[in-house]
């Protein structure tokens, strides 16, 4: 878990202005850091540098997009994320060991692209069945106490475990609980996906410093709909994608 709140503030900034040219100085300016101590303490906290952090989200949020918006070039593609066309060509071809156009034209859907764990659940039920029990709704905002962690989005019970245990003190019978996702696992490798393991809060009850607190906006939210609550007692989880 991720638990330097100065370097979860420049991860928010990053991932906030990906779309913009910020450099390593932009990002610790915005956290009132020294260059020298806030890429210390990004490295120590995540085991990335600062650059090849926002590096690496340039590629995969870009690829995500090439395998989303279907109608966009990928040379507007590359340009919203900074890229000339000959750069991020070459910038994509090192990151992912393929082209742009070849990744575009990759079937999606294969389950050669899916790893071993979702290859049995997929023989299991479709993608199909899953998503006529999926909804998604506008959420107003809130306020959630939370902790980050990379890793794989299959089975972070453990880390659950330990955030409840940690933060019970703040667990009431109708506590709502949610993992926000931030990465697409068919693009980011499984252990650099990130998500933040969620409790939510009104706010009034975060009595320490020590506890990580953040406000939540215009989020949305996917459930099953076979989960009309969710509550901490029978530990059902809602989750919050991403919109990148």
């Amino acid at each position: 878990m991720i638990t330097n709140e100065v370097v979860n503030k420049g991860i928010d900034f990053i991932i906030e202005n990906i779309d913009k040219d910020i450099s390593v100085s932009d990002v610790a300016k915005h956290c009132n850091y020294s260059k020298y101590h806030f890429c210390r303490a990004f490295k120590e906290a995540t085991g990335f540098s600062v650059y090849s952090y926002i590096k690496r989200l340039k590629m995969d949020y870009s690829a995500v997009r090439i395998m989303m918006d279907r109608d966009r070039s990928i040379t507007d593609i590359g340009l919203h994320y900074g890229y000339s066309p000959s750069n991020y060509s070459t910038a994509f071809r090192k990151h992912h060991n393929i082209s742009p156009l070849e990744f575009r034209n990759i079937n999606y859907s294969s389950c050669d692209l899916l790893p071993d764990s979702m290859k049995m659940k997929k023989q299991l039920k479709s993608f199909e069945d899953y998503e006529k029990k999926i909804r998604i709704k506008k959420l107003e905002d809130f306020t959630v106490i939370y902790e980050r962690c990379f890793g794989s989005y299959i089975g972070p019970g453990r880390y659950w475990r330990e955030f409840i245990d940690k933060y019970k003190d703040y667990i009431r019978e109708d506590t709502v609980m949610i993992t926000r996702l931030y990465d697409n696992p068919l693009v980011t490798d499984s252990n650099q996906c990130m998500y933040d393991l969620c409790i939510k809060t009104d706010g009034n009850n975060i009595i320490s410093i020590h506890i990580h607190s953040r406000h939540i906006i215009n989020s949305y939210s996917s459930l099953l709909q076979q989960s009309n609550t969710v509550h901490a007692s029978d530990l059902k989880f809602q989750y919050f994608i991403k919109d990148f």
